[in-house]
C-alpha cells in the first residue's frame, strides 16, 4: 500500500468536507413571512411589532428584514407612501422609520421628518434583504442584498431608544409588499457580516450549491478487496 498516497487521500477528503460543512452550512429558509396591507388583522399586525427587545437602550443597534414588492401603485396623491416599519418610543414617538415612495424610492425618516434615501430605484419580483444600523445615535448604515448603499452621519443625534421602545409597521401599505424574517439586534452591523447574513437568507452561492450535490468517498483496498471507506458527507 502506498501510504503516502493514502494519507494525502485522505487530507483531501478533510479539507473537501471542510469546505462543504463551510459554505452549506450557510443555508437558510427564508421563514415566515406575510402580506402588509390595512387590511391585516390585529394578529398579522401584532406578528411584526415588537414590545420587549433585548438591550433597549443600547445606542447601537441593527434591524434586518426581508422584502418582496410585486408592483408600484400609484395614487393621485404621490406623497402618500407606504410605511415599512417604524422604531419609536414610549410614547410612539418616532426614531427611526423606513418608507418606500409609489415610484420606488426607498428611504429613512427621523422624528424630526428629516428625510434620506437609501436607494431610488427599489427592485420589484425579487426577495432583497434591507439592513438599518445605527451607531451611537448618530451614524446611519444602510445596506441592500449584503451591500452598503448609504452611511449617513447625522447632524442630529436619534432619538434614544427605552425600556417600552417599539418596532412596528403602519397600516398604509398598498404596493402588494410582503415582508419576512424581521430581527432586531443590539450591535453595529459591518459589511462582512451583512453579505453573511444576506447570503445565507437568499440560498448560500455557486459554491454551496456545488458542494451540495455531490460527495466523496475514499476506499482503502488490499489485494483487490475494500478494506474500509471514508464518505463525506456521512
Amino acid at each position: 500500500m502506498d501510504y503516502p498516497v493514502v494519507i494525502l487521500s485522505i487530507i483531501l477528503v478533510i479539507v473537501l468536507y471542510v469546505l462543504y460543512s463551510y459554505f452549506n452550512g450557510k443555508k437558510t429558509s427564508l421563514g415566515k413571512a406575510r402580506l402588509l396591507g390595512k387590511s391585516a388583522t390585529t394578529a398579522e399586525q401584532n406578528f411584526m411589532s415588537f414590545k420587549t427587545v433585548d438591550s433597549p437602550t443600547s445606542p447601537n443597534y441593527y434591524i434586518s428584514y426581508w422584502i418582496y414588492v410585486d408592483e408600484f401603485r400609484p395614487t393621485p396623491n404621490k406623497n402618500v407612501d407606504d410605511n415599512l416599519f417604524d422604531l419609536t418610543t414610549a410614547d410612539g414617538s418616532r426614531i427611526i422609520g423606513v418608507k418606500l415612495s409609489r415610484t420606488g424610492v426607498l428611504y429613512y425618516n427621523r422624528s424630526d421628518n428629516k428625510e434620506e434615501v437609501i436607494v431610488s430605484s427599489f427592485p420589484l419580483q425579487k426577495w432583497c434583504h434591507l439592513i438599518i444600523s445605527v451607531e451611537s445615535n448618530r451614524v446611519v448604515d444602510c445596506y441592500l442584498d449584503g451591500k452598503l448603499v448609504k452611511s449617513q452621519k447625522e447632524t442630529a443625534a436619534l432619538a434614544s431608544t427605552t425600556t417600552a421602545s417599539e418596532i412596528k409597521e403602519i397600516e398604509r401599505v398598498d404596493n402588494n409588499i410582503f415582508i419576512g424574517s424581521m430581527e432586531r439586534q443590539p450591535v453595529t452591523m459591518d459589511p462582512a457580516t451583512a453579505w453573511n447574513l444576506y447570503s445565507a437568507g437568499s440560498g448560500g452561492n455557486f459554491i454551496a450549491k456545488t458542494f451540495s450535490q455531490y460527495g466523496v468517498a475514499v476506499q482503502f483496498t488490499k489485494d483487490k478487496k475494500v478494506r474500509g471507506e471514508i464518505a463525506f458527507p456521512p
